[in-house]
């Protein structure tokens, strides 16, 4: 109900209103409605991509909030998916970009998530470029780069590939 009025007194676009819608949503989630969760998610998603030069944020948190309902309803495939189209999301916003800290951080979540799924390629191919990304932002001895260094590392060693892993960790 106070959705539905705030959605009348200041529009389906205001950033008041769209934060609303997601704030309902996580109730829904928390009460198990997630139907009802998936659906409010979906409108808040819509409003926020068609206004997303002016709200990015809302478009950005909710597709974080869809991650949450996938992993609820144990649907990894379309928690993956939506964790690239956040990242891409990032990637594209000419106030983050792709060397942005924020999208270097979506981009761990989806290298975590295609580590997951057993995609290594892709995982080792997303972990090397956010190291060099988060090289270029706090040096190459930053914390990030460390712990991604160490991601590398491990997805080689569950690739496999042995050798490269232990010559990453002796470099």
């Amino acid at each position: 109900e106070a959705q539905e009025i705030m959605h009348a007194a200041l529009g389906p676009w205001d950033d008041k209103t769209l934060r609303a819608s997601r704030l309902v949503a996580a109730a829904q989630l928390a009460l198990g409605r997630l139907d009802e969760a998936e659906r409010t998610l979906h409108q808040v998603l819509a409003i926020g991509q068609e206004q997303a030069a002016r709200i990015p944020r809302e478009a950005l948190l909710t597709l974080e909030q869809l991650v949450e309902l996938a992993d609820c309803r144990d649907q990894r495939a379309e928690a993956l998916r939506l964790r690239e189209e956040q990242y891409a999301v990032y990637c594209r916003r000419p106030e983050f970009g792709p060397g942005h800290a924020d999208s270097l951080g979506a981009g761990e979540n989806l290298g975590l998530r295609y580590e997951a799924a057993g995609c290594f390629d892709k995982a080792l191919e997303m972990d090397e470029r956010l190291a060099e990304g988060y090289a270029r932002l706090e040096g190459p001895e930053g914390p990030n780069v460390l712990n991604l260094q160490n991601a590398i590392v491990r997805v080689l060693w569950r690739m496999g590939r042995r050798r490269d892993a232990e010559a990453r960790l002796a470099t």
